[in-house]
Parts: C-alpha cells; structure tokens; sequence
C-alpha cells in the first residue's frame, strides 16, 4: 500500500469544506471497512453531479453488487448453483452513503432506495427532527477526535429507526451504523489526496520499472476437424521502457515464449495426430490508464470494469455480442499485496443475476459460450487468467518474478526457453492417485521444479487450470467435475506431458 500525508495541502484544498460540515467532497473517493480492520470493503465516490437549484446539488454516487443467497424457484428453474459455483448477483446495491447525496442549503439527503434520511451537521447538541427514512432523528453528542493524523470535531447524529452516523468537520462521514455489529468506517480517502488506506487503481497494479521481469507457465487446447491440440509452455516479460504520460503508463516488454504443442485425433480413441516444439522472441508494447478503470491491452484483453470492492462491469471476448456480466473482488494475497479479482463463471448459459429491486433472477446474456477470469496483484499486474469455451481455451500463471532485483519462483534462463534441445524438452513423467478418481487426484511424479498443470475433456474443452508449487506435490479438485473420461496436461522445467483419468463415483 502507498499513503501520502499531504496535511498543509489537505488543508489548503479543505477550507471552504471545514466550514460546512459537508458530508461528501466529490473530488475524494471514500474507503470503508465493514469488518473492524482497515481492510476496505467498500469504496464510495461521486460519479455524477446535477445543479437542482441555487443552493441544491445531487450527488450521484456508484453502486455495487454481490451474491445473492437464493433465486425465485417459481420463476427459473434452472438451477442457481452451477458446477460448485454461485453465479448469482443482486446488482445496483448502494454503498455506504446510499444511491446518491442531495446538498440542500445546510442540510443533506442520503437516498436508499425508496426513501431518503435527512442529516444536518450544524445542527447543535440536542437537536431533532424528522427523517423521512430514518424516523426521529437528532444530534446525540460532539467531541474531537483524530483521524489520517488530524484532529477534528465529530458529532453523533443518532435515528430511531436504528441509524447512527459518526460525522467529522473535515471529512464527511467517518461511520455509518445500521447494526451495531458491522459499522461502515472511514479508513482512507483517494482523489485528489490520499490519506489513510489506499485502493490501487490499474497505475498501482503495472508498475513495472525497467528491469522487471515476469514469468508464466500457459497452456491451452483447440481443435480442427480431426484433431484436438493440446499446448504448453512459458513466456517471460522483461520490460526493456517504461514512459509515463498524464492519464496512461506505456511499458515495452522484451518476450522469450516456448510451446509444445501434442495433437490427438477426433472422435475416438485418441492417437497422435501431429505438433511440434516452437520458441520465439517478440516485442509487446502495453498502454495502461492509470485511472479507475481497467483499460484493454495485451495483460487485459477483455475486461471493461472498476477497480473498487464490487464493481459491477462486463467482459468481452471475440467481439462485443459476446459481452459477459462480471464484478470485482478485491483482497489481500499473503505478502500483503493488494488483489483484484474477476468473480463468475459464465458457461452453458445457466448463470443467473438477481435485479437491484427484488430477489426473483433474471438470466443472463445467452449468446455465449465462453467463459473468463483473471486476478491481478498490486505491484505484479496479471497473476491468474483462465479463457474458455466448450471447444477449447487457454490460461497463463505467474510462476516467477524479478522486482526491484529480488527474485521470487520460477524464471528461466532465455538460451533454456529458446533451445530446440531434446533433452531440455524430453517429456515428463506423470503418476496420478487415485485414478479412477471421485473428488481428488494426486500428482505424484517427479515436480520439484514447479510448473502447471491443465484438465480438458476428451472434446477438447478446457475445463481447469493451476500451478505446481516447487517441492510440493500437488493435490487437484475434481469434485465439480462429472463422471468421465479427461486429460491431464503438465508442464514442468523438464518437459510435457499428458494422461488420461478417469472420474467415477
């Protein structure tokens, strides 16, 4: 995380707000924890400004969305849960501040839903009046406190219908209480400043320096009328520049990829039907907006989405009619970086959204067949992609990384990623416990140098996808998948290879 303490310009850009006890500034973006840490679970900024009057300014502020419990049986009957998944989301969910903020003279709306709360911040001690949403509302107490290292007047506007908000002079809303359990809490602000906890925006993620290098381990399958192609191998980024314009940061990165690629015949037994060892050297130049949103380039292709906790946005593959409904997740990995992730599994067109107002679904965009995810770290960019489809798909994994000099996982040399030796490229050995198997299998054979690991059907339909951490045999998930026949592809630092399993319960 990256925190700035600016006071002496917080202060000069605060003056007229200080005064007013302004519930909102719409330059900041507002970061809340819901969970007692300073986690941010929610982000609230202002997306949209109308003038109502002389003194009256609607706020319109952005929206989220998260999973639905349950789906209206007597409406679909499709199932909501697909493949051990839950591909239902109640979009159009207000924040912390509700759908939009009305400033109104001195005093403020908060709209949630049908109803509005009305706050006043200069209201003195013992105050009341009535809230169209909240009930009976007043002024139950002031003090200072110190929040982002500044002291400040607070004051505690408690409702009877359950509401308390904390306000400060200088920052607005400081929490919010709808149950006395699980209180929205300021813990940092972005914008204009950034003070307290910070979200990264697409800037943070690709801050790649000259120097930097990434490694991933990528496989994929496709198919033509007789064959089904199974690849594997590696592609290394070693960014060569770095140029850093007003709204956007241009990386080059100097390429080094490998590929085996095996094919099987189509349908019936499969027997070898072609493929071939292939290295090469290329250059990819990158743009990247530094703002919120996510831009497309080549570690993004298709995801058109916000950054903050649950943004709500769309993802595209091959062209536009096949735009899919997707949100962000955003965590902490184990090192403490900042993670971005796309949370849904569209396939067979059995994912279902729930509508803002009511719990019943409605279904989703249905001309598609494929299906996309990717996660991002603050400070490494792409870390996971898997993209699908029942014919086939592709997926790449950080397995490696040099940062600021310090290296962590698998890197290879280029003379190793670019040698044509059959040697280096012999193929590995694969043991599998159980097999047949019911909810587990076991890697057992030779993977102390890491690598991945890839489960297709025999149609050649990309199914799964994961990494071989050094040292440790790995244990794969096939509880979701149906009972069968698939194929497991590795690829290791000694070669690839691929066998069938069976799945029986």
């Amino acid at each position: 995380m990256r925190t700035r303490y600016a006071i002496i310009s917080f202060f000069i850009a605060l003056t007229a707000h200080a005064q007013n006890w302004a519930l909102l500034n719409p330059a900041y973006k507002y970061n809340y924890s819901n969970n007692g840490s300073d986690t941010i679970t929610d982000q609230v900024f202002v997306t949209h400004i109308d003038t109502l009057g002389v003194d009256s300014i609607r706020y319109e502020l952005n929206e989220f969305a998260r999973p639905c419990g349950t789906c209206d049986p007597t409406v679909y009957s499709t199932s909501c849960v697909w493949s051990g998944q839950q591909p239902i989301l109640k979009t159009g969910i207000p924040h912390a501040l509700g759908n939009d903020v009305v400033e109104g003279g001195l005093d403020w709306w908060i709209t949630v839903m049908a109803g509005s709360m009305l706050i006043k911040p200069h209201a003195a001690v013992g105050t009341t009046w009535t809230s169209p949403l909240g009930g009976l509302a007043s002024v139950y107490a002031m003090d200072t406190m110190t929040l982002f290292g500044v002291l400040d007047s607070v004051k505690l506007i408690a409702y009877s219908g359950g509401d308390s908000l904390l306000l400060t002079r200088s920052f607005g809303m400081a929490a919010r209480w709808t149950d006395p359990t699980t209180p929205q809490e300021l813990v940092g602000l972005d914008g204009d400043l950034q003070l307290g906890r910070h979200v990264p925006d697409a800037g943070d993620y690709f801050s790649h320096q000259i120097g930097d290098v990434l490694e991933f381990a990528k496989g994929g399958s496709h198919e033509d009328a007789n064959c089904v192609y199974y690849t594997s191998g590696w592609i290394k980024y070693g960014c060569i520049q770095r140029l850093d314009l007003v709204d956007t940061i241009v990386l080059t990165y100097r390429t080094v990829e490998q590929m085996d690629e095996t094919g099987f015949t189509i349908p019936g037994p499969p027997e070898p039907c072609g493929g071939g060892h292939f290295s090469w050297v290329d250059t990819v130049a990158v743009r990247i907006a530094k703002g919120a949103m996510m831009s497309v380039h080549h570690f993004n292709p298709d995801l058109r989405i916000g950054t903050w906790p649950g943004a709500f946005g769309s993802s595209d593959y091959l062209n536009p009619s096949d735009s899919m409904r997707t949100w962000m997740i955003v965590g902490v990995d184990s090192t403490g970086r900042t993670t971005l992730g796309t949370a849904f599994d569209v396939s067979l067109n059995s994912n279902l959204f729930c509508p803002s107002d009511q719990d019943s679904s409605i279904l989703l965009q249905a001309q598609t067949n494929w299906w996309l995810s990717s996660t991002f770290a603050e400070g490494l960019g792409l870390v996971d992609e898997v993209r699908g489809s029942i014919i086939g798909g592709s997926g790449r994994h950080l397995v490696g990384h040099i940062i600021n000099g310090d290296t962590t996982g698998v890197i290879h040399s280029d003379s190793y990623l670019l040698s044509t030796s059959d040697v280096l490229h012999r193929k590995t050995s694969i043991d599998l416990a159980p097999n047949p198997a019911s909810d587990h299998l076991t890697l057992l054979g030779n993977n102390n140098l890491g690598g991945s690991w890839r489960i297709t059907a025999t149609t050649g339909q990309f199914l799964s996808t994961g990494v071989i951490q050094q040292g440790s045999p790995p244990v794969i998930d096939v509880s979701s998948l149906l009972e069968g026949m698939y194929l497991l592809n590795v690829t290791t630092a000694q070669g690839s290879s691929s066998q069938r399993f069976v799945i029986a319960r």
